[in-house]
C-alpha cells in the first residue's frame, strides 16, 4: 500500500515539474517554437504557436511577459463550437480572432486585458470557430482586419 501511494506522488511530483518548468521557461524567454504562419489579406506574414492538445489550450499565452512583433499563437479544436476564452494569468493584452473551418474570421476582441483577480469575466464569440489566434493587442485595427475576411495559415509541421 505505501509503495502504491510512494509511485503516485513520485508520479505527481515529476509532472508538476515539467509543467512547471515549461512554465518558467516559457516566462523568462517569452519564445515557444513556431509551427505554423498566418498570412493577412495585406500579405502581413505572422509567425505562430501552435495549441491544439487541451492542456496547451488551457496554458496558452499564460504568464508571457511578452509576445513578439508579428507573433502569436492558434489554437485548434476538433469540433466547430463557441469556444470561450479568459484572460486569467495572461499579462499582456490581446486581439482575439475567431476563424472558422475556413479559416474565414468570424468573430474577434480587440485589446482584451489580463485579469488581475481570482475570478476572470469569460470572452464567449458570437460565432462558431474551428481556431482561435491570439496576437498582441493593436493587430486587429492596424491590419485592418474586418469579419469574413479569410487568413491563409501555414502549418510547418
Amino acid at each position: 500500500m505505501i509503495r502504491k501511494y510512494s509511485f503516485i506522488i513520485f508520479t505527481l511530483v515529476i509532472g508538476f515539474s515539467f509543467i512547471a518548468s515549461d512554465m518558467v521557461n516559457t516566462k523568462s524567454t517569452g519564445k515557444k517554437e513556431i509551427k505554423a504562419t498566418a498570412t493577412l489579406p495585406n500579405g502581413h506574414i505572422y509567425n505562430l504557436e501552435i495549441a491544439k492538445t487541451p492542456l496547451e489550450r488551457a496554458r496558452g499565452l499564460m504568464f508571457r511577459e511578452n509576445l513578439p512583433p508579428e507573433q502569436g499563437m492558434i489554437f485548434i479544436f476538433e469540433e466547430k463550437d463557441f469556444h470561450t476564452f479568459h484572460m486569467k494569468n495572461t499579462l499582456i493584452p490581446l486581439d482575439m480572432l475567431w476563424l472558422d473551418d475556413n479559416f474565414k474570421l468570424v468573430y474577434f476582441v480587440l485589446d482584451a486585458q489580463p485579469c488581475k483577480t481570482k475570478d476572470c469575466e469569460s470572452i464567449i464569440p458570437f460565432a462558431k470557430a474551428n481556431y482561435v489566434i491570439e496576437f498582441n493587442s493593436g493587430v486587429v485595427k492596424k491590419e485592418e482586419l474586418k469579419i469574413g475576411m479569410k487568413i491563409k495559415i501555414e502549418f510547418l509541421y
